[in-house]
């Protein structure tokens, strides 16, 4: 049966008779059925140049494992800068984005789910087989040490944060780990910040400043997406959502929002959906360590077993988390050629491991934190 699938592509949300098929997988990651409204809700977005697409692999008509892929066509702007990039995307080369790092992260991470008893690695693998016949290139963001699966060229990338909440004393550890964090939780309140919690959707009167933090984190992001113009359509779907699992930690100064996190909460984990700060601001006297512990003690006080944060980009977050999974990017084209000049390509975009060296592996590099501001 293993290796008999057919697979789909296409624009229709996983149905609930379709979830069903997935109950098994969900409990073996520590996740529930909010996964799927993630999931379906990024489904419906687009643009013109980005369409989140969902990938069905079926084995005699059975339905074995579905996964969330991004069907782009204005990729280069993620690669190149100007003006190579404007040369070349009107061409609208079509690739295809998954992101298996994590789930739920940005709002279309996800591992590939799979029926019980079905083996995930022959998912991904026959997966990737099919996309490379329907794409030119595509990239994949994984853990460093998932299984090859096809023939790639992988680089460098961020590591994902995570705290895992085995301890009750793990609030303690991150203080242990991050020497001023009590100078600065301290700051922030007696420069009048607090942090609200909100679940469910957004406050109407609170969207505009909200995004206003997302696009600052967008324009003052180091490199650029191959779906970066459907990201604020795919955020505003858990802004608007009504679903008590969607949770958001908004950071205020002096009743002004200065930042915010938004996450899922599914089965026992809490998964970074979106962030940003209001970086038009001289500062925000450490708004960004007050949301993280925020976060940590709502997810103790829920019982949670692991949170999600997402890349690690700076010393800060690395200093506040606990754990991280080493990640990389894995381009795959079904063509020799365009594989051979893959790192001709890499070295001179914004992926470049040049670029991307003071952030890849700040865990490891953070080992004291001497020096500190």
């Amino acid at each position: 049966m293993n290796n008999q699938l057919t697979f789909t592509l296409t624009l229709e949300p996983l149905t609930l008779d379709e979830q069903s098929y997935f109950e098994d997988d969900l409990t073996h990651l520590g996740l529930d059925a909010t996964v799927w409204e993630i999931l379906n809700n990024t489904l419906a977005t687009s643009t013109a140049y980005t369409v989140p697409k969902l990938l069905r692999a079926y084995a005699a008509n059975q339905l074995m494992g579905v996964a969330l892929v991004l069907h782009c066509r204005q990729g280069m702007k993620a690669f190149f800068a100007e003006p190579l990039a404007t040369i070349v995307d009107p061409v609208g080369i079509p690739q295809f984005v998954w992101n298996r790092s994590a789930v739920m992260v940005d709002q279309y991470s996800n591992p590939g789910f799979v029926v019980a008893g079905f083996d995930r690695n022959v998912f991904v693998e026959k997966a990737l087989h099919y996309l490379q016949r329907r794409y030119l290139f595509g990239v994949l963001l994984c853990d460093k040490n998932s299984p090859p699966a096809g023939t790639f060229v992988r680089s460098s990338l961020m590591d994902y944060g995570i705290i895992r909440l085995d301890s009750a004393m793990v609030l303690d550890e991150v203080f242990a780990r991050h020497k001023n964090l009590k100078r600065k939780l301290n700051k922030f309140r007696n420069k009048g910040g607090s942090v609200k919690t909100f679940r469910g959707a957004l406050p109407k009167n609170l969207l505009e400043p909200i995004l206003h933090c997302l696009r600052q984190a967008e324009v003052h992001s180091m490199g650029k997406t191959p779906f970066q113009d459907n990201y604020v359509n795919m955020s505003l779907q858990s802004f608007h959502s009504s679903n008590q699992n969607v949770v958001h930690f908004v950071a205020y100064l002096n009743d002004n929002i200065v930042g915010y996190h938004s996450f899922a909460l599914s089965g026992q984990q809490l998964c970074c959906l979106s962030g940003g700060f209001d970086r038009t601001q001289t500062t925000t006297f450490h708004a960004y360590e007050n949301l993280i512990v925020e976060s940590i003690a709502f997810a103790l006080e829920q019982n949670l077993s692991v949170i999600n944060y997402g890349s690690i980009i700076n010393d800060t977050k690395a200093k506040m988390m606990q754990d991280y999974v080493p990640t990389e990017v894995r381009f795959y084209s079904p063509l020799a050629p365009v594989r051979w000049l893959f790192p001709t390509i890499i070295n001179n975009s914004f992926w470049s491991p040049a670029l991307l060296e003071p952030y890849t592996n700040l865990a490891t590099k953070v080992v004291s934190t001497s020096g500190e501001n």
